[in-house]
């Protein structure tokens, strides 16, 4: 990227909170100073500001808030081909279909018996399940 020595303040901090938000970007500090056109002194300035501080923070949930599907899609994997027991408590309980414990004990055959305590009911084996006109 190209130094932007005429660039606004306002968007030089944009940048800045962006690059601090953003785990995968790996410049250094002096490096992203340069890029955009300040000194590297102004970034440890500006982290010291409660307020720049909050907007790095809400751009890292937002960051974050992309990777979601991937981390649910990881954790799904893992339970299922590992048999981790936290982590199909993870996937269930942000699909909101397990309250309570879950529990993994390992039998003499290397098996993993998983059960649920307090799991949010499902419909009978047996019965059909209503899945709407849609």
């Amino acid at each position: 990227m190209a130094k932007h020595p005429k660039l606004k303040d306002d968007v030089r901090k944009m940048l800045i909170i962006q690059w601090l938000a953003n785990p995968e970007d790996t410049r250094t500090q002096s490096e992203i100073a340069k890029t955009v056109g300040i000194s590297a002194q102004t970034i440890i300035n500006w982290k010291k500001d409660r307020e720049f501080v909050e907007m790095v923070y809400a751009k890292a949930v937002d960051i974050a808030g992309y990777k979601l599907p991937e981390i649910i899609h990881a954790q799904v994997q893992k339970a299922i081909k590992k048999q981790n027991t936290n982590a199909a408590r993870f996937v269930m309980e942000i699909c909101g279909k397990m309250e309570g414990n879950i529990k993994g004990v390992k039998t003499s055959n290397n098996e993993v018996n998983i059960t649920f305590d307090n799991r949010v009911p499902r419909p009978n084996k047996d019965e059909p399940i209503d899945v709407g006109d849609d």
